[in-house]
Parts: structure tokens; C-alpha cells; sequence
């Protein structure tokens, strides 16, 4: 190859240099002239050429101007007119590598920034992601505190009412409403002074007079008409830096407390009665003994008599009343121990009516029976819970006058296990006044009563673990209520 296909060749553009090196070392051509002839100077890189096939390139900096991308090649020559291979040479061109290098270095930084640029854009999705998951992580447990808040609020079996700051009710709870008789799609956002009874309206002004916990047990009028007992607690609400959002109050029915204190009551009445009973039934049966030996004396010794004679019958009969009331005062003062069986309720009741049907049909008196289908057979004592139902039966029959309406239904209540027995008549009624004191010994309206019978009734269902009420209007009649557990303990 000679100089001037050499400089042909240096035209293109980025071309450094070339060399051709015959197979002894020598260059036999070279972009510059004053180079050829002259032996290369790294005969390893020549030894390394001769052995391979491969082109073989590298990369390097020729000083500060350029950078030379550099491929050599070991090339054999073909003798034209023999075309045979008659030896080799090496080729060596080196290109200017600098606009690729300037191009490969920008490409590195736009690499780097946009890699940085990925990097941040995976932080921040990292981030957000982060965050939004513990928003939702966060939220969801905002919302099921909320939701246990508000389900617990309106299932607590006590009144919860809040009022703000301004005086306005903020919250009423499903009881409090029952309670109060309040609606809470009204009330909300209405004056306290307006809608709640008086006693809280005292107690909020209290509260903000004093600052403190306040606990109070009255009975509330509702709408000025119905009262019931409660038991109210009222205190601040503390926000953030001592901050006062409202005030709240807590506050429960005493209704069944209060009924639990008059049976209290009513039964350690009674136990002080019957001691006091069963001492004077003593002391007056000891003589009675006497009394009916001597009247039977003096009707033997007159027997010619008869006045006399009436007379001493007189005598023992009435001392014969004493006896059985004493036996009865006796009987309730220290009632026998009960005698489960198992027995059928509706044939005790059948068997009453059928004892008082003389006395039913004299006074025309309309008997209405309602029994409930599949009343069981349950345990009681058939004796006492006879002469309950036979006492009760016997009062209804009394009170009402001819063409009166004597109705009794009993009904079984599978859900709580328990009977419900209801004894109603037409007759002159109970005057309230009366009621709390219905059950008491010897209490009684009637001319020719004892006073001991519904003593002995609320002995008798008490000894089966079950209670009974009595409801009544003057001259509309009454109702006794009694509900007996399936299975007594």
C-alpha cells in the first residue's frame, strides 16, 4: 500500500491514523511519511496479532487532545498473479474517539441524573406509599374506634347525655332518650333549659358554678306528669389544655331498685309480723283448750236448760273460729316446708272453679278461661298452690256484685321458662292508697275478713320462687299477676 492510497484513506473523517506493518516489524506505510521504515516498537502486540484471527482493539487517551479508539488486524496477502498467499501484514487505524467519548460522558450524566431522578421518584413513591398506607392503616382504626365508641355508647344499660359548652344538648344515647322521653332527631342542637327536666338543668348549673363530679339519687319528673327514680352522675369534659368541650352526664333507672327496697321492706315487715303472730297464737291457744273444756261443762251441767244450753254452743263454736284463725295465724307466722310434685297448673284451676261454682252461679257470674296451648307439668306444692288460687278466686268472687265477670288466663313464656297465671275481676276495684299494703296480715277492707288470705298467697308464690303484682282501678276491677319459674329452685 503506498502514501497516497494512505492519504486517501486520512480524508475520511475521525480517522487518526494508519499503519501497515509487514511480517517482520517494519511499517511499510503510515499517514505520516517520516515514520515508514521504521520498526514497531511493540513486537508483543505483533506476536499476539500473528496468532489470533481476531481483530483486536483498545482504547486510550493520546495525550490531552484526543481519544484514540484503536483496532488491529492481522491481514494476509494473496499474490496476484499466482493467487496464492505469499505472507502477511498487520493493519492498525486509529479513530478519533473524543465526540463519542464527549457523547458517552453526557450520556452518563443524563444516566446518573435520570437515575437519581428513578431513585427519588421511587423514595417519594416509598414515601407516599408509606404514608398512605399508615393514613388508611390509621383511618380504619379511627373508624372501628368510632364505630365500638358509638355502638357502646348506644348499648350501655345507662343514660348518656351531653351537653356543650353553649348549654346545647350535643348527644343523647337510645336509653337516655326511653328514659327522658326525648327524641334525638329533635333535640340535638336544642337548648338544655328547654327540653330536659328541671333537676338537670340544676345539676348543670352546679357544675359550671363548681368544676367537679357531682352524683345525685331523686326522682325526676319527665313532661311534668310521670316520675322515676335516678341515680345521675354528672361531670366536666376536659379537652385539650384543660379546654371545656361540654359537659356529660350518666344516669340509670332506679325503678327495680326501688321495687326490691319495698320487697325488702314488705318481707322483714312481715317477719317481724310473723314472730309477733306466732307468740300471741301461742298464748292464746293455751286457754282456748280451757275455754271449750268449760263450755262443754256448764251445756252438760244445763242440758235441762235451753237457753242455756244455746248458750254453751254459742261459746264453743266461737271458740272454735278462734282456733282456726289461730291456726292460720300460725300457718303464716311458720309456714310448712313445700311439697314438690309435679302437677298440672290448669287442673288446680279447673278443680277452684269447679269448689266455687255454687257460689259463681248464685251471683250470675261469667267464668272466662284462656290456657295457653302445651302448658307442661311442672313442680309445685298442689296443697298450697291450691289454696292460693282458691283464696284469689274466692276475693274476685266477693268484690263484684251480681253479673259480674270473673276471667283468668294462663300462658307459658318458653323464652324465660316461666308461667304467667292472670286473675281478673269486675268488681269494686282497690283504692291505690291501698296496694302497697294488700299483702300485709291482717289487712283487709272486707266487714267479715281476716286479713290473712292474701298474706298467705304472697307467701305461697314466694315459696315457689315466683312473684306476683296486682293492678287496679276503682269500680272497674282488679288483676293479680303471678308469674311462676318452670323450674323452682
Amino acid at each position: 500500500m503506498d502514501n497516497s492510497a494512505v492519504d486517501g484513506l486520512m480524508k475520511k473523517n475521525r480517522v487518526l491514523y494508519i499503519v501497515v506493518i509487514n511480517s517482520n516489524g517494519k511499517i511499510v506505510a503510515h499517514n505520516e511519511i517520516n515514520n515508514v521504515g521504521k520498526e514497531y516498537d511493540d513486537l508483543n502486540k505483533l506476536k499476539r496479532l500473528k496468532s489470533s484471527t481476531d481483530i483486536e482493539w483498545k482504547q486510550y487517551k493520546n495525550g490531552d487532545k484526543n481519544a484514540v479508539f484503536e483496532v488491529s488486524k492481522r491481514i494476509m496477502i494473496r499474490d496476484q498473479t499466482s493467487a496464492q498467499m505469499n505472507g502477511e501484514q498487520f493493519v492498525m487505524v486509529g479513530l478519533d474517539y473524543t465526540p463519542i467519548m464527549l457523547l458517552m460522558e453526557k450520556v452518563d450524566r443524563f444516566t446518573g441524573a435520570m437515575i437519581v431522578v428513578f431513585i427519588a421518584i421511587i423514595c417519594i413513591w416509598i414515601f407516599f406509599f408509606v404514608i398512605g398506607r399508615t393514613y388508611f392503616k390509621t383511618r380504619s382504626s379511627l373508624n372501628r374506634i368510632v364505630a365500638f365508641s358509638n355502638t357502646l355508647v348506644e348499648n350501655i344499660p345507662v343514660g348518656l347525655l351531653t351537653i356543650d359548652r353553649n348549654g346545647k344538648i350535643a348527644s343523647v344515647n337510645h336509653v337516655a332518650e326511653t328514659l327522658l322521653e326525648l327524641s334525638e332527631a329533635v333535640s340535638i342542637g336544642q337548648e338544655a333549659q328547654e327540653k330536659l327536666p328541671s333537676v338537670f338543668c340544676e345539676m348543670l348549673e352546679e357544675l359550671k358554678n363548681n368544676n367537679t363530679i357531682i352524683g345525685r339519687e331523686l326522682v325526676c319528673k319527665v313532661d311534668g306528669e310521670n316520675s322515676i327514680p335516678l341515680d345521675i352522675s354528672a361531670a366536666v369534659l376536659k379537652g385539650e389544655g384543660n379546654d371545656n368541650p361540654g359537659y356529660m352526664f350518666l344516669f340509670k333507672d332506679l325503678t327495680d331498685v326501688y321495687d326490691l327496697r319495698k320487697k325488702i321492706s314488705h318481707d322483714q315487715r312481715l317477719v317481724s309480723i310473723g314472730k309477733l303472730a306466732a307468740g300471741v297464737a301461742h298464748e292464746i291457744r293455751n286457754p282456748l283448750s280451757s275455754i271449750t273444756g268449760f263450755a262443754a261443762y256448764f251445756k252438760e251441767v244445763y242440758s235441762d236448760k235451753e237457753k242455756d244450753r244455746e248458750i254453751a254452743d254459742i261459746m264453743i263454736q266461737e271458740v272454735d273460729r278462734v282456733d282456726r284463725v289461730v291456726g292460720q295465724l300460725l300457718e303464716f307466722a311458720k309456714p310448712e316446708k313445700p311439697i314438690f310434685i309435679l302437677a298440672s297448673l290448669p287442673t288446680l284451676i279447673e278443680d277452684t272453679l269447679k269448689l266455687l261454682s255454687q257460689q259463681l252461679k248464685e251471683k250470675g257470674i261469667e267464668v272466662k278461661t284462656s290456657m295457653g296451648d302445651n302448658i307442661p307439668k311442672f313442680k309445685l306444692d298442689a296443697d298450697r298452690m291450691s289454696q292460693a288460687l282458691l283464696n284469689l278466686c274466692l276475693n274476685a268472687v266477693e268484690a263484684m256484685e251480681e253479673n259480674g265477670q270473673l276471667e283468668i288466663g294462663l300462658h307459658a313464656d318458653l323464652s324465660s321458662d316461666c308461667l304467667q297465671l292472670k286473675i281478673s275481676d269486675t268488681g269494686c276495684g282497690i283504692a291505690e292508697k291501698n296496694l302497697p299494703l294488700i299483702f300485709d296480715p291482717y289487712f283487709t277492707t272486707k266487714q267479715s275478713g281476716s286479713g290473712i288470705g292474701l298474706a298467705n298467697v304472697y307467701q305461697i308464690v314466694e315459696a315457689h320462687m315466683g312473684e306476683i303484682e296486682v293492678k287496679s282501678s276503682v269500680g272497674i276491677g282488679s288483676s293479680f299477676i303471678i308469674t311462676l319459674p318452670l323450674q323452682p329452685n
